[in-house]
């Protein structure tokens, strides 16, 4: 069961022995992992879970990684979540260097490599937010005080 503070990691790959390793290994260091066989699935369960980062595979049977990017990207080509591509293919690297993807790394890293980044990236997120949070509040604090201001030229 999640809790309040978890972070939630979206794993999606067709090989079950991935999943399973790499997703014990990320439940062990306290993430909620939710995972998908293929990006087919993946984008189903986007309609009832928000990732807070996708592992991504790129080789797979279907719409493919390829495929399920395409299919997340906005109008201006952004990606609602940050994406960990995670390949075989290590000469696909340098593809994904100007893309929305925060990040590629090869399946045959360590496990505290891939454990490193996606606290990285976990925190970035984190940070982005809590700086929005921040500006929205001096934003909604500055416009009372303004409306303080012209309600007391008024009187």
């Amino acid at each position: 069961m999640k809790t309040a503070d978890q972070e939630t990691v979206m794993l999606v790959d067709d090989d079950p022995s991935i999943r399973m390793s790499i997703g014990e290994y990320l439940r062990f260091h306290g993430y909620e992992v939710v995972t998908a066989e293929s990006a087919e699935q993946a984008i189903l369960q986007l309609d009832h879970v928000t990732p807070d980062l996708i592992i991504l595979d790129i080789n797979m049977p279907g719409m493919g990684g390829m495929g399920f990017l395409k299919e997340l990207e906005d109008d201006v080509g952004e990606l609602p979540y940050p994406v960990l591509v995670f390949s075989a293919r290590d000469e696909l690297a340098y593809s994904f260097a100007r893309t929305g993807v925060e990040r590629f790394l090869s399946k045959t890293c360590g496990p505290t490599v891939l454990l490193r980044e996606v606290k990285r990236i976990v925190q970035k997120r984190r940070f982005a937010a809590l700086q929005r949070n921040r500006q929205d509040d001096t934003t909604a604090f500055h416009e009372r005080a303004v409306l303080y201001e012209e309600q007391g030229a008024v009187r």
